[in-house]
Protein backbone atom coordinates (compact mmCIF):
# COMPACT_ATOMS: atom_id res chain seq x y z
CA UNK A 1 0.00 0.00 0.00
CA UNK A 2 1.52 3.07 -0.93
CA UNK A 3 1.05 6.52 1.36
CA UNK A 4 1.72 10.01 -0.40
CA UNK A 5 4.65 11.70 1.57
CA UNK A 6 5.80 8.66 3.99
CA UNK A 7 8.96 7.09 3.93
CA UNK A 8 7.54 3.19 5.43
CA UNK A 9 10.88 1.90 5.26
CA UNK A 10 13.29 0.03 7.71
CA UNK A 11 15.85 2.25 9.29
CA UNK A 12 19.16 2.48 6.89
CA UNK A 13 22.03 1.53 8.14
CA UNK A 14 23.72 -1.05 10.90
CA UNK A 15 21.36 0.23 13.26
CA UNK A 16 23.72 3.37 14.68
CA UNK A 17 20.64 5.35 14.04
CA UNK A 18 18.53 4.71 17.20
CA UNK A 19 19.75 3.49 20.79
CA UNK A 20 18.73 4.14 24.48
CA UNK A 21 21.18 6.60 25.65
CA UNK A 22 20.30 7.51 29.68
CA UNK A 23 18.77 4.44 30.70
CA UNK A 24 19.83 3.12 34.17
CA UNK A 25 18.84 1.79 36.98
CA UNK A 26 17.93 5.21 38.70
CA UNK A 27 14.81 5.07 36.42
CA UNK A 28 11.88 5.61 36.14
CA UNK A 29 12.12 8.84 38.32
CA UNK A 30 10.43 12.14 38.28
CA UNK A 31 9.95 14.08 35.90
CA UNK A 32 11.30 17.51 35.31
CA UNK A 33 8.53 17.66 32.86
CA UNK A 34 5.56 20.48 34.50
CA UNK A 35 2.29 18.63 35.32
CA UNK A 36 0.22 17.93 32.53
CA UNK A 37 -3.59 18.22 31.72
CA UNK A 38 -4.72 14.60 29.96
CA UNK A 39 -6.12 14.60 26.58
CA UNK A 40 -9.34 15.14 25.96
CA UNK A 41 -9.90 12.35 23.76
CA UNK A 42 -8.94 8.70 25.78
CA UNK A 43 -9.85 5.31 25.01
CA UNK A 44 -11.90 6.11 21.78
CA UNK A 45 -13.67 8.80 23.86
CA UNK A 46 -14.01 12.72 24.58
CA UNK A 47 -13.35 14.18 28.03
CA UNK A 48 -14.22 17.02 29.87
CA UNK A 49 -11.44 17.85 32.60
CA UNK A 50 -11.34 20.95 34.80
CA UNK A 51 -9.62 23.53 33.99
CA UNK A 52 -6.97 23.01 36.63
CA UNK A 53 -6.68 19.41 36.73
CA UNK A 54 -3.11 18.60 35.76
CA UNK A 55 -1.30 15.62 37.34
CA UNK A 56 2.57 15.06 37.24
CA UNK A 57 4.60 12.66 35.00
CA UNK A 58 7.56 9.94 35.48
CA UNK A 59 10.77 9.60 33.29
CA UNK A 60 10.66 6.64 31.92
CA UNK A 61 14.23 6.72 30.00
CA UNK A 62 15.75 8.41 26.98
CA UNK A 63 16.64 7.41 23.69
CA UNK A 64 17.92 8.63 20.34
CA UNK A 65 16.19 8.07 17.04
CA UNK A 66 17.63 10.08 13.71
CA UNK A 67 20.51 11.68 15.33
CA UNK A 68 17.76 13.38 18.15
CA UNK A 69 17.38 12.98 21.81
CA UNK A 70 14.09 12.02 22.87
CA UNK A 71 12.91 11.40 26.44
CA UNK A 72 9.76 8.74 27.10
CA UNK A 73 7.64 10.02 30.20
CA UNK A 74 4.59 8.67 31.52
CA UNK A 75 1.26 9.64 33.26
CA UNK A 76 -1.51 8.57 34.72
CA UNK A 77 -5.04 10.38 35.24
CA UNK A 78 -8.13 10.13 37.30
CA UNK A 79 -11.28 9.81 35.32
CA UNK A 80 -13.47 10.33 37.94
CA UNK A 81 -12.30 13.91 37.78
CA UNK A 82 -13.45 14.07 34.25
CA UNK A 83 -16.78 13.73 32.41
CA UNK A 84 -18.32 11.97 29.16
CA UNK A 85 -21.43 12.62 27.83
CA UNK A 86 -22.22 14.68 31.30
CA UNK A 87 -21.39 11.24 32.99
CA UNK A 88 -18.67 10.90 35.78
CA UNK A 89 -15.50 8.89 34.44
CA UNK A 90 -14.22 5.63 36.65
CA UNK A 91 -11.07 4.20 36.94
CA UNK A 92 -7.62 5.65 35.86
CA UNK A 93 -5.68 5.98 32.26
CA UNK A 94 -2.33 5.90 31.27
CA UNK A 95 -0.29 8.38 28.66
CA UNK A 96 2.56 8.08 27.24
CA UNK A 97 4.94 11.33 26.28
CA UNK A 98 7.66 11.65 24.89
CA UNK A 99 9.79 14.45 24.76
CA UNK A 100 11.16 15.55 21.27
CA UNK A 101 13.39 18.44 21.83
CA UNK A 102 11.31 20.59 24.06
CA UNK A 103 7.95 19.50 21.96
CA UNK A 104 5.56 17.14 24.25
CA UNK A 105 4.33 14.18 21.75
CA UNK A 106 1.37 12.27 23.40
CA UNK A 107 0.90 8.76 22.17
CA UNK A 108 -3.03 7.28 22.41
CA UNK A 109 -3.70 3.79 23.10
CA UNK A 110 -5.90 2.28 20.99
CA UNK A 111 -6.43 -1.65 21.17
CA UNK A 112 -2.93 -3.08 22.47
CA UNK A 113 -0.53 -0.46 20.66
CA UNK A 114 -0.31 3.19 21.74
CA UNK A 115 0.88 5.18 19.06
CA UNK A 116 1.20 9.32 17.84
CA UNK A 117 -1.69 10.67 16.01
CA UNK A 118 -0.57 11.23 12.80
CA UNK A 119 -3.23 11.43 9.45
CA UNK A 120 -2.91 7.47 8.78
CA UNK A 121 -3.22 6.22 12.54
CA UNK A 122 -5.81 3.59 11.43
CA UNK A 123 -3.37 2.41 9.59
CA UNK A 124 -1.20 0.93 12.76
CA UNK A 125 -2.08 -2.27 13.90
CA UNK A 126 -0.35 -5.22 15.75
CA UNK A 127 0.89 -8.66 15.34
CA UNK A 128 2.24 -11.55 17.26
CA UNK A 129 5.83 -10.97 17.93
CA UNK A 130 6.34 -14.64 17.33
CA UNK A 131 5.34 -14.44 13.76
CA UNK A 132 7.68 -11.20 12.68
CA UNK A 133 10.63 -12.47 11.33
CA UNK A 134 14.12 -10.74 9.83
CA UNK A 135 14.59 -7.72 11.96
CA UNK A 136 17.51 -5.95 12.92
CA UNK A 137 16.87 -5.90 16.59
CA UNK A 138 13.93 -6.89 18.87
CA UNK A 139 12.86 -6.74 22.24
CA UNK A 140 14.00 -9.36 25.35
CA UNK A 141 10.28 -10.05 25.69
CA UNK A 142 9.36 -12.36 28.98
CA UNK A 143 6.85 -13.99 26.24
CA UNK A 144 7.44 -13.92 22.47
CA UNK A 145 4.60 -15.69 21.81
CA UNK A 146 2.10 -13.65 23.96
CA UNK A 147 3.87 -10.46 22.85
CA UNK A 148 2.44 -7.52 20.13
CA UNK A 149 4.58 -5.89 17.46
CA UNK A 150 3.24 -2.77 16.16
CA UNK A 151 3.08 -2.68 12.28
CA UNK A 152 1.98 0.63 10.01
CA UNK A 153 1.05 -0.03 5.86
CA UNK A 154 1.72 -3.95 6.77
CA UNK A 155 5.05 -3.49 7.32
CA UNK A 156 6.79 -4.46 10.59
CA UNK A 157 7.46 -1.05 12.89
CA UNK A 158 11.47 -1.25 13.40
CA UNK A 159 12.37 -1.78 17.37
CA UNK A 160 13.98 1.55 19.13
CA UNK A 161 14.53 1.05 22.51
CA UNK A 162 13.47 -0.81 25.31
CA UNK A 163 12.60 0.08 29.20
CA UNK A 164 11.55 -1.82 32.85
CA UNK A 165 9.45 0.02 35.03
CA UNK A 166 9.15 -1.73 38.29
CA UNK A 167 6.69 -1.09 40.98
CA UNK A 168 7.35 1.02 43.70
CA UNK A 169 5.96 3.69 44.81
CA UNK A 170 6.89 6.28 42.01
CA UNK A 171 5.73 4.27 39.67
CA UNK A 172 2.61 3.20 41.35
CA UNK A 173 1.43 6.62 42.22
CA UNK A 174 2.06 8.50 38.59
CA UNK A 175 1.75 5.43 36.23
CA UNK A 176 1.94 2.06 36.46
CA UNK A 177 4.75 -0.76 37.75
CA UNK A 178 6.13 -4.21 36.81
CA UNK A 179 6.12 -3.62 33.05
CA UNK A 180 8.59 -3.87 29.94
CA UNK A 181 7.85 -1.05 27.80
CA UNK A 182 9.00 -1.34 24.05
CA UNK A 183 9.30 1.66 22.21
CA UNK A 184 9.05 1.27 18.08
CA UNK A 185 8.89 4.00 15.39
CA UNK A 186 9.36 5.10 11.50
CA UNK A 187 10.19 8.02 9.75
CA UNK A 188 6.90 9.91 8.33
CA UNK A 189 8.70 13.03 6.57
CA UNK A 190 11.37 15.27 7.32
CA UNK A 191 9.92 16.57 10.27
CA UNK A 192 7.57 13.94 11.49
CA UNK A 193 8.49 10.73 13.39
CA UNK A 194 5.47 8.00 14.06
CA UNK A 195 6.12 6.30 17.36
CA UNK A 196 4.14 3.06 18.70
CA UNK A 197 5.00 1.32 22.17
CA UNK A 198 3.42 -2.02 23.23
CA UNK A 199 4.16 -3.34 26.43
CA UNK A 200 4.19 -6.77 28.86
CA UNK A 201 4.33 -7.47 32.65
CA UNK A 202 7.12 -8.36 33.82
CA UNK A 203 6.93 -11.01 36.77
CA UNK A 204 3.82 -13.11 35.31
CA UNK A 205 3.67 -16.83 34.50
CA UNK A 206 3.99 -17.10 30.83
CA UNK A 207 3.22 -20.49 28.77
CA UNK A 208 6.91 -20.84 28.40
CA UNK A 209 7.59 -20.75 31.81
CA UNK A 210 4.81 -22.96 32.99
CA UNK A 211 6.20 -26.08 30.43
CA UNK A 212 9.64 -25.08 31.79
CA UNK A 213 8.48 -25.42 35.29
CA UNK A 214 6.63 -28.66 34.47
CA UNK A 215 9.73 -30.31 32.41
CA UNK A 216 12.00 -29.64 35.80
CA UNK A 217 9.29 -31.25 38.16
CA UNK A 218 8.99 -34.17 36.14
CA UNK A 219 12.73 -34.31 35.63
CA UNK A 220 13.46 -34.21 39.36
Amino acid sequence: MFIPGFWLHQIPGDCTNFRVICFSMTLPSPSPLSDQKPSDELLRYKWLWPEDYTVPLILIGGFEFMDRAYELHGMKSDLSKATKDGEIGRGKVLEFVIDKCGTLVRLRQCGSVACTEFKYASLIYTKKASEVKNQLSEPKWKSKKEADWPHCADKPMPFLAQFDIPSNSLTLARFVGNRRVALFGIVASESEEIFAITSQEIKFQSADDHYKGENLRLNC
